[in-house]
């Protein structure tokens, strides 16, 4: 059975289009209420198939085209093929179709039908009968083809619209003005040919154009007709150019310290007047009293980057004098505040005899001193500690620290 069988099913006839059509298996009825309607107002059995097409919003003539491939089973049969259109304003409701003049009839022969004065922008259908007349396999194939001022389109065009300089890592947008084509069914957007995104948007946004990238726009306006328009930039020249502020790095209160950035740009700059020597050379000396970050920018051509650095202030050592590891989960191991910040630090430990209990370099927050000596807990008292933070000053911390059970 035909796929276009009965009016819900209709086969969208697309202009200058052939379609491949046959009546093969197509249902054998003629009724008000059966495949055809009884539109041909036959009482013999038909097999029929249905097509339809819209008109632009000019309307006016289409010229139907059909090449008989297969003649019916019973040559030179009058009327083995009819033809009616109707504008049927997209229901398949019988009530709600328009005929169009009269029957037209073809037997084996290529015929063009003719239809005038159609309106614009309507929705018209094509029914199209092979009599039956006791046939035990009717069929007949053939080719239709749709032409004419009430179909006819405009192809679409459209302009990519984007910046005239094109920074490196930062976003670029692109604009699709599209022309007949008010009301777009998809767009998609592609770099190098690759889909980076499909909808309806004609602006596309992207910090990923590289030197030599080709943007691209596909859109289509018809979604009954497909007919793709493809819109893109000549390759891309993109303005790039190197900045790096440093890296990170960590000092003591009241300390000064050299940055070093670099950038192959001539115009840059430190975006800050605080704790710094001088904010328009490469290596300024820098001396916050707390942890910082300093922003450096670069710029060239229109094109701004930026990049940062912070410099990380010690804070002071504060350690406490007691803990208690009597394995609840809670103040299990002597934690001391900020040890991180000294990685060079040696710490050891020592009984009221003098004698060493544990030594660590460097104690971190991974390696802390539960009070086991010898595989066995130390009991509760006072112990003794040496720290040496190593820090460009030389600090030592001394003190107690109580065990408490």
């Amino acid at each position: 059975m035909p796929a276009n069988n009965i009016c819900d099913s209709a086969t969208y006839l697309c202009p200058a289009e052939i379609t491949f059509g046959t009546t093969r298996y197509a249902d054998v009825d003629t009724c008000p209420n059966c495949s055809d309607f009884n539109l041909f107002g036959s009482t013999n059995l038909q097999a029929t198939v249905w097509y339809e097409f819209n008109t632009n919003q000019t309307g006016g003539s289409v010229f139907l085209t059909m090449d008989i491939l297969l003649p019916p089973t019973i040559p030179n049969l009058d009327g083995a093929i009819q033809l009616r259109i109707v504008k049927k304003n997209n229901s398949c409701s019988p009530l709600s179709f328009q005929t169009i003049g009269n029957t037209f009839s073809s037997t084996s022969v290529d015929t063009t039908f003719i239809f005038t004065d159609l309106d614009p922008n309507s929705n018209y259908g094509i029914i199209i009968n092979e009599s039956y007349l006791g046939i035990s396999n009717p069929g007949v194939d053939f080719t239709i083809l749709i032409s004419g001022s009430a179909v006819e389109s405009v192809l679409p065009s459209g302009i990519l619209e984007f910046p005239d300089t094109i920074c490196a890592n930062q976003n670029t947008e692109f604009t699709l003005s599209m022309n007949d084509c008010s009301n777009p069914v998809s767009i998609q957007w592609l770099i190098n040919e690759s889909v980076i995104s499909s909808g309806l948007s004609p602006i596309f946004v992207s910090a990923e154009i590289n030197q030599g990238d080709i943007v691209s726009a596909i859109f289509n306006c018809n979604s009954d007709c497909p007919n793709p328009v493809t819109i893109s930039t000549v390759p891309l020249s993109v303005n790039s150019f190197n900045i790096d502020a440093g890296n990170d790095t960590t000092i003591n209160p009241g300390e000064t310290i050299q940055l070093n950035a670099y950038t192959d740009s001539p115009n840059f700059y430190w975006d800050t007047q605080l704790f710094i020597s001088s904010t328009n050379v490469l290596n300024p000396f820098v001396y916050p009293d707390e942890t910082f970050t300093y922003p450096f920018v670069a710029s060239n051509n229109g094109c701004i980057l930026y990049d940062y650095v912070t410099v990380f202030v010690r804070e002071g050592l504060e350690i406490p004098n007691t803990y208690s590891p009597n394995g609840d989960n809670l103040n299990d191991s002597w934690k001391i505040p900020n040890i991180e910040f000294y990685p060079q630090n040696k710490l050891t430990i020592y009984n009221r005899y003098g004698v060493l209990l544990e030594s660590f370099s460097p104690y971190t927050p991974s390696a802390e001193w539960t009070g086991i000596w010898k595989g066995k807990d130390l009991p509760e008292g006072v112990y003794f500690y040496v720290l040496e933070v190593n820090d460009t000053e030389k600090n030592i911390y001394k003190g107690t620290i109580s065990i408490i059970r």
